[in-house]
């Protein structure tokens, strides 16, 4: 996929990609270094994330992690213990 520079605040050009995202995700130069929202955790780890961020693939919004796939809470299957 084609990549596209996005220019900051601060006039720093960062180039945006997605390559290895899954659907329903965004790459993101710092995202939190916490658990996201998962299908087992779905408001996330409780407490607050004292870890500096990090790149990587982040949810959208509304969406939960499943494996390696964001998807709605809706489509989450929970194995009964």
């Amino acid at each position: 996929p084609p990549s596209v520079t996005v220019i900051t605040h601060m006039g720093i050009e960062v180039p945006q990609e997605n390559s290895g995202c899954p659907p329903g995700s965004d790459y993101s130069h710092c995202t939190s270094a916490c658990a996201q929202p998962s299908c087992q955790e779905p408001a996330g780890p409780g407490g607050p994330c004292h870890l500096p961020c990090v790149e990587g693939c982040v949810c959208a919004p509304g969406l939960v992690l499943s494996g390696d796939k964001c998807v709605p809470l809706s489509e989450c299957v929970i194995p009964l213990r």
